[in-house]
């Protein structure tokens, strides 16, 4: 796949960080993708038939999610999508729930399971919108806990010892959410990615009051191994290592099988070489131990990694073979600077050697040539006193963006100044330049300029406009998405020159 695709190249510091790429044929790029905080897990979730968008392209993250639906999305996990519970549509099992509503029958499922009950007064709540404890019991209760009466009694103390217990089975991932919090499709979505993929389901012994995932040791308690996942078992659904256009370490989600007898590992993860990805969904980018956005040098690294650690390390900086010098506090490590994206993976072999893997990502800024609307082509060129995309875009045909890698061209006109990251001589995304405009009112050369009271740093590799900035003049400052200038101009006309009364060097 040559380029990030879809609607998720218009957000350049998302792609960027998480690196996503949708790559099924039949999955969504969402419209709204930039409003999902776990693109990966709505992306799957939505391919998988668990929870469905409006069927225009919008996932609608911030939309909330009723007690009826979560007893639709704990069924289909639970049991796949092949799930029949037209049997129980007609059935008047809650007061509330009127029979041939489109979440009877699941509902009326839930409640025979054990799953989800109501309010104890004949009321489930089917419009109420689900909380963060309350979903958190549902998909606990779903996997095979509470058999032994723990959700019996006062509800705070219920609501307690199930967020205690997601917590537990890695359900939240990085989410924060309160006890009574409401929750919305997005949240919904990662804690039902998470419970498919983090967690295995769980039996029960009563005689002695334990659970376990071993039916071959019911004293063993309970232990995590993917093949039992329900994204498994239900779905088919796996996991492979891979790489994106940068270097970066990707995980590849998508349908496929697993073969060998040793399919997973001691921690219970599949071993990339047994799966086989069939049907392909996304691709991520791994999280990185380390980011940085300003110049790293190698003393820094190893005061915030620790030195002895950071030495006990195999380096690899841009894929080659190097070690950076811990004691050198002027080098930039890897090119790293202003507005330079640079990130550090660590990669631990059998063996346990750990590699620790960096690079660095800079943002070059071009400008919209033109716009071919027939073929849906966009022509790129470079900015005069800028970094000159074509340093690093040597093979001129790639200066021309063509819809069958970003569906977001036709949003750019002639002559936008927009932001673009560059791999293996290709564009690999682009986005319009945020502005911001006011008057000049002092500068230190080829460092920052200060506009409207606020002092801006340049990016890495800018020096400031040819020519010079004409004080209490308007100027716009092109920024890079991590607050830096990465061009500027006057605003009245292009000759606007530089007039210092005094600069004060920091």
């Amino acid at each position: 796949m040559r380029n990030l695709k879809r609607a998720l190249s218009l957000t350049l510091a998302s792609v960027m960080l998480l690196g996503m790429m949708v790559m099924g044929s039949s999955a969504l790029s969402f419209n709204d993708a930039d409003d999902i905080s776990n693109v990966t897990a709505a992306s799957i979730l939505e391919e998988l038939g668990v929870m469905q968008g409006d069927g225009k392209g919008n996932f609608m993250p911030e939309q909330t999610v009723t007690r009826a639906q979560m007893a639709i999305i704990i069924c289909r996990i639970m049991f796949g999508n092949r799930l029949n519970v037209d049997t129980l549509a007609t059935e008047g099992r809650f007061t509330d729930v009127a029979p041939g509503e489109y979440y009877t029958g699941f509902v009326n499922f839930a409640a025979e399971q054990g799953i989800i009950g109501g309010y104890g007064d004949g009321r489930f709540g089917p419009d109420d919108t689900v909380t963060t404890a309350q979903a958190a019991l549902m998909l606990c209760r779903g996997l095979g806990y509470y058999k032994a009466g723990e959700d019996k009694g006062d509800w705070a103390n219920v609501s307690l010892n199930a967020i205690s217990l997601a917590t537990k089975l890695k359900m939240f991932g990085d989410l924060r959410l309160g006890t009574n919090d409401l929750l919305a499709r997005d949240n919904v979505a990662e804690m039902t990615f998470n419970t498919m993929t983090k967690a295995v389901p769980v039996m029960y012994n009563a005689t002695w009051n334990l659970y376990y995932t071993d039916s071959q040791n019911v004293l063993g308690g309970t232990s995590f191994d993917y093949l039992d996942s329900w994204g498994f078992q239900n779905y088919d659904l796996v996991y492979k290592d891979g790489n994106d256009e940068f270097g970066r370490p990707t995980t590849k989600w998508g349908v496929g099988s697993v073969s060998g007898s040793n399919a997973t590992d001691a921690k219970g993860d599949l071993v990339d070489s047994t799966v086989t990805l069939k049907t392909p969904i996304i691709e991520v980018a791994n999280n990185s131990v380390w980011t940085y956005t300003t110049k790293v040098t190698g003393k820094k690294l190893a005061a915030d990694i620790g030195r002895n650690t950071a030495d006990g390390y195999t380096w690899k900086i841009n894929g080659d073979n190097d070690k950076p010098d811990w004691t050198d506090d002027d080098t930039a490590v890897g090119g790293s600077g202003n507005g330079v994206l640079t990130q550090i993976y660590l990669d631990t072999n059998a063996s346990g050697t750990t590699t620790a893997n960096l690079f660095t990502i800079p943002t070059y800024v071009a400008q919209v040539s033109s716009y071919n609307n027939s073929k849906k082509e966009l022509t790129l060129k470079n900015v005069t006193g800028a970094v000159q995309l074509t340093d690093v875009v040597t093979n001129s045909k790639n200066m021309t963006l063509t819809s069958d890698d970003f569906d977001n061209l036709d949003s750019f006109a002639k002559d936008d100044y927009v932001l673009v990251t560059v791999a293996k001589d290709v564009v690999q995304t682009i986005k319009k330049a945020d502005v911001v405009t006011g008057d000049v009112s002092s500068y230190v050369v080829d460092k920052n300029v200060t506009v409207d009271g606020t002092k801006y740093s340049y990016t890495k590799g800018y020096e400031g406009p040819d020519g010079n900035y004409k004080l209490n003049t308007e100027f716009e400052l092109f920024m890079d998405d991590y607050g830096y200038v990465i061009f500027a101009k006057g605003v009245e006309a292009d000759d606007d020159y530089l007039y210092v009364t005094k600069a004060a060097m920091t």
